[in-house]
């Protein structure tokens, strides 16, 4: 499967049996409340990409997530010491270089 969205913008249904390819967002026909077609940017800054890794061991417990809501990034890290029953957590917005926001 070399695109997840068919050139109509519908996602495949049911079991893939192939990895999902490259995820063409931006190929999705999203539309305003009054059912008008929006333009690629406006799509494009509609769109949550959200990103996640984590880890787990017998002492601790960690995560990670990144995500970006059009112009707005941010992140967030947390670690669980299980034998101290700590928890540490961090979170920041990223800026943006261009508009220093």
């Amino acid at each position: 499967m070399k695109n997840f969205l068919d050139p109509s913008g519908q996602p495949p249904w049911g079991i893939l049996s192939e990895p999902a390819g490259t995820i063409n967002y931006l190929a999705y026909p999203l539309r305003s409340a009054y059912r008008e077609l929006l333009p690629e940017a406006e799509r494009h800054r509609q769109f949550i990409h959200f990103h996640f890794m984590g880890f787990t061991c017998t002492r601790f417990i960690a995560g990670c997530s990144i995500t970006s809501v059009g112009d707005i990034k941010t992140a967030f890290f947390y670690l669980f010491d299980r034998k101290k029953k700590e928890l540490n957590k961090f979170g920041f917005r990223l800026a943006d270089k261009a508009t220093g926001t």
